[in-house]
């Protein structure tokens, strides 16, 4: 139902909430993850076109920055915080689309909803930010880190903060800082660096402060 209220091209689409079958009548995509496109590329020895990862990127931020600032049924901006952003859960449709799926673990900060328990772990481990690692609420700026995890695995193949296990990728994420976006790539755009280190910064304050910045 908090869904529902967000209208954006790249968010998948909530038709109909039918609480007493628990059920929610939703948009069919037809298309591929992220994670497909990347383990093709892979597979091929690869890289996915830069153009095509940076019209994916602009859709992203778009689309998270709707669902934070759409404003709720009081009136207040629904502030809604996707924590799990990841190939995974990203699609393309046939004709191009980009679509934000699984918004299980999404987060609103509006009055108008019950307040969450803090002290939790929520997202999966190598794409969540410093913050969610340590169990601290998570804003747009979380959603902004995860941007810029996918982002910079659009156009490397490879993640930031990688490991032989969930808890080495943790630990990088907490410790260790990322390796350039030029030294993986020499041929792409400039300022791409910039951008994508400013995403995975450590601390909140020093990346993008919205995703429509």
């Amino acid at each position: 139902a908090l869904l529902d209220q967000v209208k954006h091209r790249a968010i998948v689409r909530v038709f109909e909430v039918l609480p007493q079958e628990r059920a929610v009548v939703m948009e069919a995509v037809h298309g591929v993850t992220l994670r497909t496109v990347l383990d093709v590329c892979a597979h091929a020895r690869e890289q996915v076109f830069t153009e095509a990862a940076l019209e994916v990127a602009c859709e992203l931020a778009d689309a998270l920055d709707q669902a934070w600032s759409t404003p709720g049924d009081n009136g207040e901006k629904l502030r809604l915080v996707h924590r799990d952003l990841k190939p995974e859960n990203i699609m393309l449709t046939r004709s191009g689309e980009v679509k934000i799926l699984d918004w299980g673990l999404a987060r609103v900060d509006n009055a108008e909803f019950a307040r969450e328990a803090t002290g939790r772990v929520h997202g999966t481990p190598v794409y969540m930010s410093p913050e969610q690692a340590r169990g601290k609420p998570a804003d747009q700026r979380a959603d902004v880190w995860a941007f810029g995890c996918v982002l910079y695995e659009l156009l490397t193949g490879e993640r930031p903060f990688g490991g032989e296990s969930e808890l080495l990728a943790v630990s990088a994420i907490l410790n260790e800082p990322h390796r350039p976006l030029s030294t993986l790539r020499k041929d792409l755009p400039a300022g791409l660096d910039e951008i994508v280190a400013r995403a995975l910064a450590k601390q909140p304050q020093d990346r993008f402060q919205s995703a429509s910045e």
